[in-house]
């Protein structure tokens, strides 16, 4: 910002430079493993128990400010294998820190924020904790919108703090798992499109978050149960029968400026097993709704319903799953040396230099995709770039004899394992029946009698029964059902699968 005041275009040419070496920030996602990446603290009195700052925040938020001072000047280099997340990603931290820049006045009341949203479980973990783990917030104006702390302090206690109050939980619900509001996908959505309308109209659109949140709400929840009395929409220029969101995740879709008409009421038959498509279980639902999100931020409902159209007829990616009787992309007459499902064939090679050389049809046989991966995708960027098909289908070809030699040596161990986990169960079960036997022969011949056996186990028996009992024991403890020689070829065939794949 200095040098933006200063008009200084060198620094800023400088500071992009340097910005650009540095790893983004992964938010929620965290980083992992020894990456080599940097972090600041907070230094002095100010430190914050467990607070991180990636450098990509530190850069974008600290460094050329005030709040430098605040922080510790020697960053911590990340060379162990735990995952670390930038604290500066949480919504509340990220926005007092703005707000600081803009009032330094009130650095310490943010501080004290900070540190007490540190203190408690993000919303995600309470998907697994008990209630009790944190506090519990209700709307007062929306009765049901109940959010964690973790929530209340992220979105709301900056600038609605008077509009919740704190409640109260019987200890029958301390011991329940709650699901927060804010963890659900519309409500989310429509918190995030309420704030960007209030923030690009400088307008504070809170009331209608409420509205929204109470129409939410009032409406049938998207549930994974049955679900065939819904009301379904699907976008107004789909006219497929593959797609279809609930009534509750329509309300929180149309908040979005001039959204509110691209959806349509649809009536498709639906059975008990239908589930709205931005619901979680839903197989493509993080795809849908991160387009839409990507719509919503650049107001292009495009974005999301050319992708719907697309894409939502098509079946799911079987990867290395056999399927017959399903259209396939291919070559080499379908002899399953390369086949493409019609998901990838779209994502991946539909409008590619070499795509035209692919035929397509139906296959009576089993066939697999071999296009999921990104491995085969980058070696067809590469054939598309030399025009090379040939060395494209001979790797190929390569790939699909290994996964198939892999599986039928993989069957071939599992079944010898189980033979002999079989052959070890019944010589079990035969020696606990001979030693039954072979008791009541001793009670019989308690007063003496003959004895049985042979040279190489004794003559330690009453029955033959029992010489019999002692050796299929015997017998059934030296079976070794995973054999040392099966697993060292599999683990091999393994191996070279992985650098295939």
């Amino acid at each position: 910002m200095a040098h933006l005041a200063a008009d200084d275009w060198d620094a800023i040419k400088c500071f992009i430079g340097e910005r650009a070496s540095i790893l983004d920030c992964k938010g929620p996602a965290g980083h992992t493993g020894p990456d080599g990446s940097r972090w600041y603290s907070l230094d002095g009195v100010w430190e914050i128990r467990g607070f991180v700052m990636c450098e990509a925040c530190y850069s974008d938020l600290i460094t050329w400010n005030h709040l430098k001072r605040y922080f510790t000047t020697g960053p911590t280099i990340k060379s162990d294998e735990g995952m670390w997340t930038c604290d500066a990603a949480v919504p509340v931290v990220k926005e007092g820190l703005r707000r600081a820049i803009a009032s330094p006045d009130h650095w310490e009341d943010l501080h004290i924020l900070f540190k007490r949203r540190m203190e408690y479980p993000g919303c995600v973990e309470m998907r697994n904790l008990q209630a009790g783990s944190t506090h519990w917030y209700g709307s007062k104006a929306v009765p049901g919108l109940i959010v964690c702390t973790a929530c209340y302090l992220d979105y709301f206690v900056l600038d609605h703090a008077r509009s919740w109050d704190l409640l109260s939980l019987c200890p029958d619900q301390e011991r329940r798992v709650r699901q927060c509001a804010m963890d659900t996908w519309h409500m989310k959505v429509a918190w995030t499109v309420c704030t960007r309308i209030g923030s690009d109209n400088h307008t504070d659109e809170y009331d209608g978050f409420e509205a929204v949140a109470r129409a939410i709400l009032g409406s049938p929840p998207c549930s994974t149960e049955d679900m065939r009395d819904a009301i379904w929409y699907a976008p107004r220029d789909y006219h497929g029968d593959a797609f279809a969101i609930c009534h509750g995740c329509v309300v929180a879709s149309m908040v979005a400026p001039g959204f509110f008409q691209e959806f349509k009421q649809v009536h498709y038959p639906r059975n008990k097993d239908w589930v709205c498509d931005f619901n979680p279980a839903a197989p493509r639902s993080s795809k849908y709704t991160s387009l839409y999100d990507a719509a919503v931020t650049v107001g292009n409902f495009s974005i999301f319903s050319d992708y719907v159209s697309a894409y939502a007829a098509l079946a799911e990616c079987p990867r290395n799953e056999p399927f017959k009787n399903r259209r396939w992309y291919g070559k080499n007459a379908f002899d399953n040396t390369f086949t493409i499902c019609e998901l990838c064939y779209k994502d991946a090679v539909e409008g590619t230099r070499l795509a035209n050389r692919l035929d397509s049809d139906v296959v009576p046989d089993e066939a697999r995709c071999q296009m999921y991966s990104p491995r085969m995708r980058d070696l067809w960027r590469r054939a598309c770039q030399t025009n090379d098909l040939d060395s494209f289908l001979v790797l190929a070809k390569e790939r699909m004899h290994t996964y198939l030699f892999m599986q039928m040596e993989k069957q071939r161990v599992e079944f010898g394992q189980l033979m002999r986990m079989q052959q070890r169960q019944t010589l079990m079960l035969a020696s606990t029946i001979n030693q039954g036997t072979e008791g009541f022969a001793s009670v019989a011949t308690s007063n003496g009698g003959p004895m049985f056996g042979n040279r190489t186990i004794g003559f330690n028996w009453h029955s033959a029964a029992g010489a019999q009992a002692h050796q299929q024991f015997q017998q059934a403890l030296g079976i070794n059902v995973v054999q040392t020689g099966d697993s060292t070829e599999l683990m091999s065939l393994m191996q070279r699968w992985a650098e295939l794949e």
